[in-house]
């Protein structure tokens, strides 16, 4: 709209549908305007009129052509008047250089791998649950067989991998059979062999789910301690309330008396116990001194001695028995200064007291005076 009191300025124009000037209808340089079309027409200084400018999606060009990649093509190039280039895919892969793979398609359940530097291949279908592994430069992966429950996967310096027992040198036992109750794997120079403990005599072994049981059979018939006596300037050491066994083991160890004399061993029967003071027989040897000495009456089975003048600590050894019905008997082994003359001998005892009364107490007393110091035990050897 032109502005009050001003002529408004319209340029040639038609309203009509593809009107277009002619020539003739301008001059060169004047424009044109086809209002319904939207177009802007000019006359060049050749004379031709020719569209300036339009509104309308399409037009005419004299030539246009595109070029694209292996991997595209394209439809409708060149475009001389107008058109559409249609651009798809050729079908031929993305190289890997530019960012693709340089494959069109690939084995199911295969993996891609560098055949060579810049070459991407597939390979073939691994093995479900299967291990892959590489070959080396410009070999396909390829996958193991599928494992079983419990295999290790073993490896070697010189062939492929593969499930198996782990063994020794893979710090396994090399082993496959289920362990039963109380097994143990047990080195055999090569290997292991999985096996049960073996019970020797007077041993049992009982195997459980996750224990071993070893146990003696030996019961009453084995040597058992019954106490340990120490002599601190003791009357006697006597042990008492013994029943069960028929024969036992004393082990007289550094006993010093007081006064020189005999080591006497005693009997004591009943609960009380009565002790046997005399009527006892003994037999006493050296082996520096040929003569046996039997002493009767006496108030003991003779053990060992101090000689007179020479107080020194007495060890024997003495096995003391009494058959059932029978008399109380007893054996010794000392090595120590003896009544048989005062020097260092081997004295070997042996005596019995003629009472076949059941043994319950046994003591160890001296002939005259206290026991100073050391210790006697006593074992039970029952049958």
């Amino acid at each position: 709209m032109a502005a009050t009191g001003y002529t408004p300025i319209s340029l040639y124009y038609s309203t009509t549908a593809s009107a277009a000037p002619s020539g003739a209808n301008l001059v060169a340089g004047e424009l044109a305007l086809n209002t319904l079309d939207e177009k802007l027409y000019f006359k060049n200084s050749t004379g031709t009129v020719k569209v300036l400018a339009s509104t309308a999606s399409t037009g005419t060009v004299t030539s246009v052509a595109a070029s694209v990649p292996a991997f595209l093509s394209i439809a409708g190039s060149p475009i001389t008047t107008s058109g559409t280039l249609a651009i798809t895919y050729s079908g031929t892969a993305l190289p890997v250089a530019n960012g693709g793979t340089g494959l069109t398609s690939g084995t199911s359940g295969g993996v891609l791998y560098y055949s060579a530097t810049g070459t991407l291949a597939s390979s073939g279908a691994l093995t479900q649950y299967g291990v892959v592994y590489g070959g080396g430069a410009g070999a396909t992966p390829v996958a193991t067989a599928n494992g079983t429950t419990g295999q290790a996967f073993i490896a070697t310096t010189s062939a492929a991998p593969s499930w198996g027992t782990l063994g020794i040198a893979g710090g396994g036992t090399g082993l496959t059979t289920t362990p039963a109750n109380g097994a143990l794997d047990i080195g055999n120079g090569t290997g292991f062999t999985r096996t049960t403990l073996t019970a020797g005599t007077g041993i049992t072994v009982t195997n459980g789910a996750g224990s071993i049981t070893i146990a003696s059979t030996a019961g009453a018939s084995g040597l058992t301690l019954i106490s340990t006596l120490t002599a601190s300037n003791s009357a006697s050491l006597a042990w008492t309330g013994l029943s069960g066994y028929t024969s036992y083991i004393m082990i007289v160890e550094d006993i010093l008396l007081a006064t020189a004399g005999a080591l006497y061993l005693q009997q004591g029967t009943g609960a009380t116990p009565t002790w046997i003071t005399s009527s006892y027989y003994t037999q006493a040897s050296s082996n520096q001194n040929a003569t046996v000495n039997n002493l009767t009456g006496g108030a003991g089975i003779n053990i060992d001695a101090s000689a007179a003048g020479t107080i020194t600590p007495i060890n024997s050894f003495v096995y003391i028995s009494q058959i059932s019905g029978g008399y109380f008997q007893a054996s010794s082994y000392g090595n120590l200064n003896n009544y048989l003359g005062g020097t260092l001998k081997n004295l070997y005892c042996t005596g019995t007291s003629f009472n076949s009364t059941a043994t319950t107490a046994i003591r160890l007393i001296s002939a005259s005076g206290n026991l100073t110091s050391g210790k006697a035990s006593l074992y039970g050897l029952a049958p």
